[in-house]
């Protein structure tokens, strides 16, 4: 069995689950435990106890801390299978202007002013919303939401 999970950025994360299923008679009872505990953790608690026909999923979440393929195992417990787990992590974006301010003057209303500048990715992933996050909701500007 294995869970692929979703392209994650550094900074970011990815969720996937898997379903722990008793199938036998008596209760199941353990504690599950992940091999790569740098970029997987449970993020819905790993102790379970079942009866017969009992199931509890599991939801693993995926948080890499550095570019790359991210492999890993999920344990359930003894007479379970092992779950394999991969993800990718990318480059969170490393966003830069060429300029640190703009002077616009005095803008009469109803006028308009255009000024250019630069942004430039040293990182990875994209710049999405980052041009108005530093200029603030005065600034109007036109573009496509993302600097690749």
């Amino acid at each position: 069995t294995a869970l692929t999970f979703a392209t994650a950025q550094v900074g970011n994360f990815s969720l996937n689950s898997t379903l722990v299923t008793n199938s036998g008679e008596g209760t199941l009872s353990g504690t599950a435990v992940l091999s790569n505990t740098t970029d997987y953790s449970f993020n819905s608690g790993s102790t379970y106890s079942l009866g017969a026909g009992q199931s509890k999923v599991m939801q693993i979440k995926f948080a890499p801390q550095s570019a790359g393929t991210k492999t890993g195992t999920l344990t359930v417990g003894t007479g379970c299978s092992t779950v394999s787990l991969s993800g990718v992590g990318t480059a969170a974006p490393n966003c830069s202007l060429t300029t640190s301010s703009l002077a616009f003057g005095i803008v009469v209303t109803g006028d308009s002013a255009t000024l250019t500048f630069s942004i430039k990715n040293n990182g990875g992933g994209t710049c999405c919303d980052y041009v108005p996050q530093l200029f603030g909701v005065a600034a109007s500007l036109l573009y496509d939401g993302c600097w690749r």
